[in-house]
Parts: C-alpha cells; sequence; structure tokens
C-alpha cells in the first residue's frame, strides 16, 4: 500500500477512510458479480433496484423516474428498458393518469432473481447491526450520512 497519504500511517481516519474504501470495493464487485449473473449490465441492475423500491412504497416507477435517479439521458433510459424488457425483468403497462408515460413494473422473475442473489447477504448484515446499541446505531448512520453528502457534492472540478 502506498505510503503518500494525507493522513498518519497509524491515525485513527486512515483506518476508517480505508475501511470505506474497502466497503465500497467491495459493494461495487458485489454488484458486478450480481449483473454478470443476471446477464444484464450494472446500471441495469440498479434500474431494478429503484423499480424495487418505488413497487415497495407503493408507487410505479416511470421511465423519467429512471432517468433521474441513475443521471443518464431518456434515449439511454429507453434502451436500458428495452434490455430489461427483453430479458423478462420489466414489463411495461399503460399510465392511466398520463398518457404519455407508462409504468415500470419488476417482473416475479426479477423479484426473484434479486431475492435469490441478495436475501443471504441482506441477512448477514442485518445480523451484524444486531450486534451494535441503539445508540452505536445512531452514530454509526449519521457519519455514513456524512461522509455520503461528502461524496455527493465531491468529484467535480472547482469552479
Amino acid at each position: 500500500m502506498s505510503e503518500k497519504y494525507w493522513y498518519d500511517r497509524d491515525s485513527p481516519e486512515r483506518l476508517v477512510l480505508e475501511a470505506l474504501r474497502e466497503y465500497g470495493r467491495a459493494d461495487l464487485d458485489m454488484r458486478r458479480r450480481m449483473a454478470d449473473g443476471m446477464e444484464v449490465g450494472v446500471t441495469d441492475t440498479r434500474a431494478l433496484q429503484l423499480v424495487i423500491a418505488a413497487e415497495r412504497q407503493g408507487v410505479p416507477a416511470t421511465a423519467r423516474d429512471l432517468a433521474t435517479g441513475l443521471g443518464i439521458t431518456t434515449a439511454s433510459t429507453a434502451k436500458l428498458l428495452n434490455r430489461l424488457e427483453e430479458s423478462g425483468h420489466i414489463r411495461r403497462t399503460p399510465n392511466a393518469a398520463d398518457g404519455r408515460s407508462v409504468h415500470i413494473i419488476a417482473t416475479a422473475h426479477a423479484h426473484e432473481e434479486v431475492r435469490s442473489r441478495l436475501g443471504v447477504m441482506h441477512e448477514r448484515m442485518r445480523e451484524v447491526t444486531t450486534r451494535f446499541s441503539r445508540e452505536e446505531i445512531d452514530i454509526i448512520v449519521r457519519f455514513l450520512r456524512e461522509m455520503t453528502q461528502i461524496l455527493d457534492d465531491s468529484g467535480s472540478a472547482p469552479g
């Protein structure tokens, strides 16, 4: 590992940031493996996640929702939806409130595939959280949300 860090070698800050980087790498690797196993792209699996999350909230997703949530163009979203429909992961139904748009619904096949690939992992993650007190959980959540905000605010060229 490189010694050219902004933090001292044994500092708590460095240990925490290295652990965050390792988590981020592992998350990205898991998403790639999942996408490969489902024979779709990583963006496609992210779209499925958004569709399923919308369904759980009782609100069907639209192409506009996906374009916004994924940060992609409407043309890219149309191609993505075509791929997911052809692979049997989504279906499109007319939006009764707006004839110009459609609702995006995850198929039973998609739900089963996602559940079978992530169910054990989610249960193991849940078990880890049970090892912490409510006060520790509150601190962890606050920390992760603050780190998320920093990432959301960063990466663009200054100016």
